[in-house]
């Protein structure tokens, strides 16, 4: 099924970070990067899907919690290495959706 209206976010975001992932694994070998990229991936897909199936809050209630965990793993990341690749774009990335899932989910619980 493909991804409607204010779902299309949290399933880029989701691709995002399981890509990152696995391209971290393909890299380096990094097993941390892998499974934070598929566990992210996993969690704003569950949002993505909870979105089409009839329950936008809670869907971008959980696009907002892995936005806001995802920017402050990522962000104290960068401020340490100073590297915007990757850090500093899943940083970016984070407080996006972060900005974007708390203004869906005020849109539906107001």
């Amino acid at each position: 099924m493909a991804p409607t209206g204010s779902s299309h976010v949290n399933a880029s975001l989701g691709a995002l970070c399981a890509a990152g992932g696995l391209f971290g694994y393909w890299k380096a070998r990094s097993m941390p990067s892998l499974l934070a990229g598929l566990t992210f991936g996993g969690a704003y897909a569950a949002g993505a899907y909870l979105i089409n199936s009839g329950d936008p809050a809670t869907g971008h209630m959980a696009g907002l919690v892995s936005s806001m965990l995802l920017t402050g793993a990522m962000g104290t990341r960068w401020a340490r290495t100073g590297k915007f690749m990757p850090a500093g774009i899943m940083t970016v990335a984070g407080v996006l959706g972060s900005y974007y899932n708390f203004q869906k989910h005020q849109d539906w619980t107001s």
